[in-house]
């Protein structure tokens, strides 16, 4: 099966687990993929609309994973199951996905959190660190012109600076060249607002701090 660069990255982070609990899963690409790779004995692949959730149970039913995969229609982490260590949620918002976990029945026994966002990363890193895990894995995605990153947790603490929540503590460190690219549309994005009328002088002000904590890194 030939995956995006995006889900293959995704794939590379879930290690062999008993139970994947993969939330959004859409079309099922990557539930499936992770059973025909031996990375989980089990999925339970959760949609929370119709269609979807229907085009969900299609592809398994073609991919004659009935056995292995269960298809369920749900907003989001509802199981109490507590052999679920690992979870991911996939393509939503950070809104999306921190209510998800603010709703899950069983966050206490989750130890790995997989997350593909590309909105509001700093409201994602400090939601996801406060509430009993750390940063141990994150990689930006180029994909049909959208800066993608997925930020692999596992329980446990750390101490992270504004930074590091801002831009990704290993993102910083790593400076990959998809890291530099995103700083550099970030930074023309700002001087372009920047020279548009009628702004205020506050957002300004926000404006030119995040440029000077670019020049930073």
């Amino acid at each position: 099966m030939t995956l995006s660069k995006r889900l293959e990255t995704i794939l590379s982070f879930i290690a062999p687990c008993e139970i994947l609990l993969d939330v959004g899963a859409d079309h099922g690409l990557v539930s499936i993929e992770a059973m025909n790779r031996g990375l989980a004995k089990k999925v339970l692949a959760i949609e929370n609309k119709l269609g979807p959730f229907l085009r969900l149970k299609e592809a398994i039913e073609k991919n004659q994973k009935n056995d292995a995969i269960e298809a369920i229609l749900s907003d989001g982490l509802k199981s109490n199951d507590q052999r679920i260590k690992t979870c991911l949620i996939a393509g939503m918002g950070t809104k999306n996905a921190i209510s998800i976990l603010k709703a899950a029945k069983n966050i206490a026994s989750i130890e790995t959190l997989i997350i593909d966002s590309h909105t509001n990363l700093e409201e994602l890193r400090r939601f996801v660190t406060a509430i009993g895990f750390k940063i141990v894995d994150e990689k930006i995605v180029y994909e049909d012109k959208i800066f993608y990153e997925i930020i692999v947790f596992k329980k446990g603490n750390a101490h992270y600076s504004d930074l590091d929540f801002i831009y990704g503590p290993l993102e910083m460190k790593r400076k990959d060249p998809l890291f530099k690219a995103k700083l550099e549309e970030r930074r023309k994005e700002i001087e372009t607002i920047l020279t548009k009328p009628y702004l205020s002088l506050a957002r300004i002000k926000s404006l030119n701090d995040e440029l000077e904590r670019m020049s930073q890194l």
